[in-house]
């Protein structure tokens, strides 16, 4: 089922573009999520890597652990919460309305001459 806006214009034939960017939107959110999560599982390791000895001590090395960590941790939380506000910003035709409320606006401000084509 197509997810479109009330409107009048209507084509033949209508791509369901609104559902092609939430898949993607929400395939490259997966994708990166499982990237990151190779990376945040990394950051559980305890002992220093050889390749580290002569330019980082045990004890700053065990502090940039914890710190990507909760950083880490903290992105996957704010990956989460982009995507349902751009879920919800698609879905809803959030834009949509902003530019019509803009159009209206416009119009009630500066008068009916000076207003873009609303569409």
């Amino acid at each position: 089922m197509t997810h479109q806006p009330h409107s009048d214009w209507s084509p033949a034939w209508q791509l369901p573009y609104v559902e092609l960017i939430l898949a993607f939107t929400v395939v490259a959110y997966v994708l990166e999520s499982y990237v990151d999560w190779r990376q945040h599982r990394l950051f559980s390791v305890s002992s220093r890597p050889r390749e580290l000895e002569a330019i980082m001590d045990e004890e700053t090395f065990a502090k940039s652990q914890r710190y990507n960590r909760d950083k880490s941790a903290f992105g996957f939380v704010r990956g989460a919460a982009e995507l349902v506000q751009g879920v919800v910003v698609l879905w809803c035709f959030v834009l949509l309305g902003a530019w019509r409320l803009a159009g209206r606006l416009m119009v009630a401000v500066l008068g009916s001459s000076y207003a873009a084509t609303q569409g």
